[in-house]
């Protein structure tokens, strides 16, 4: 009898642990869930990383940093990440630009402010700068990378920052620009 009994009280027990698990909402998001997660959160830390860098005196250093933490980041969680980014900081009459590549492969960037387009190879993971010089106080920036092509209003006398990201996961992504 006292065997029956233990018996009847673990398959109550199994039956309402069963329950429960069934029941509960499961604590890790969908893939798809976690992506648009990651989509925003990316969007959304680009232009503190650059205020970061700035205030810090190091942009490029803290944007590479950046960047390199988020592919990380994406590689722990399944997500193909690539990024491009551009940086132009303005003087009386040039701007500097830098550009930071994490396309997973040597690629080029064209940056164009004043008519005469300018070529940039950069290797995935590095930076490449150069100064251009010429360039009115307002302009529309162009830049083309070897797939897409943005055109972006511009001023000369303060720090203007452009990115490209994509998110993949099998067959889902997302991709953003970022103008600050």
């Amino acid at each position: 009898m006292k065997g029956q009994f233990f018996l009847i009280g673990a398959l109550v027990l199994i039956i309402i642990l069963a329950g429960a698990v069934s029941v509960s909402r499961p604590m890790v998001k969908s893939p798809e869930d976690d992506l648009g997660f990651f989509f925003l959160n990316i969007n959304s830390e680009y232009p503190k990383a650059l205020n970061f860098g700035l205030s810090s005196g190091d942009a490029n250093g803290t944007l590479q940093n950046f960047t390199e933490y988020v592919d990380g980041v994406m590689a722990r969680h399944y997500i193909n990440f690539t990024s491009v980014w551009v940086l132009l900081e303005g003087g009386t009459s040039s701007v500097h630009v830098t550009v930071g590549s994490h396309l997973k492969r040597d690629s080029w960037v064209q940056v164009d402010m004043t008519g005469t387009p300018v070529n940039m190879t950069v290797s995935d993971g590095s930076l490449n700068s150069t100064t251009i010089t010429g360039v009115p106080s307002a302009f529309n920036c162009t830049i083309t990378t070897e797939s897409r092509t943005s055109v972006i209003d511009m001023v000369r006398d303060k720090v203007n920052f452009y990115a490209f990201f994509m998110l993949l996961r099998g067959k889902n992504f997302v991709k953003s620009e970022v103008i600050a």
